[in-house]
């Protein structure tokens, strides 16, 4: 099974109080940018959700990308985690597919053990310590860069620099990992500017 860069689990968080949301995606990206205009249009299917983005508003929730799987364990993998962290906004306790995908027996017999509570099955990716450790990643410093090169400024975060550019988390981290030689697919620019993880940027000869 090959397992993507733009496929897995992720997480939504408000950064008030902490609650989160946790769903599989095929892309993150798009599902990011569904999640966001549903809500910002008031029309998201979730009203615990909706009514948390309402009262605090799109600034206060963070998208994370917290580990990548093949699309055939998509549903599977969500619901370990949903068994495991016990996610606020999400009202339906069991993952269900809209992907059309058929399952496999061995796949149907593992999501029939995480239903038991039964993780040992995922191993490295089930460890809280390496699901931390994927999440950092929203904390890597990222530059801003004119598509010559050209430095603009620094961001402590994609999270931060999201914010102060008024675009989604996951299409920042999308053109960093173009530029890192991760995935050829990803974006190249955003809103007409490269993004590049700055210690890859020192890495290439700058200061």
């Amino acid at each position: 099974m090959e397992i993507t860069l733009n496929s897995g689990i992720y997480q939504i968080t408000n950064t008030i109080n902490n609650k989160i949301y946790v769903g599989s995606a095929i892309n993150f990206i798009n599902r990011e940018r569904i999640h966001f205009s549903k809500l910002k249009h008031n029309k998201h299917e979730n009203q615990h959700l909706q009514h948390s983005y309402n009262k605090y508003g799109k600034d206060n929730f963070e998208f994370t990308e917290l580990i990548n799987y093949s699309i055939d364990e998509l549903i599977m993998a969500e619901q370990i985690f949903i068994n495991v962290f016990k996610p606020e906004y999400n009202m339906r306790k069991i993952a269900k597919s809209s992907l059309g995908i058929k399952r496999s027996e061995e796949t149907k017999r593992k999501l029939s053990k995480s239903k038991l509570g039964n993780t040992n099955w995922l191993g490295k990716k089930q460890s809280k310590e390496h699901i931390e450790k994927k999440t950092k990643a929203r904390q890597i410093p990222i530059v801003q860069l004119n598509k010559d090169g050209t430095l603009i400024r620094e961001f402590d975060s994609v999270t931060l620099a999201s914010k102060v550019l008024k675009t989604y988390p996951g299409q920042l981290t999308s053109c960093c990992k173009y530029e890192a030689g991760l995935n050829k697919i990803n974006n190249k620019t955003t809103k007409g500017f490269r993004f590049m993880y700055k210690d890859q940027y020192k890495l290439n000869g700058n200061v």
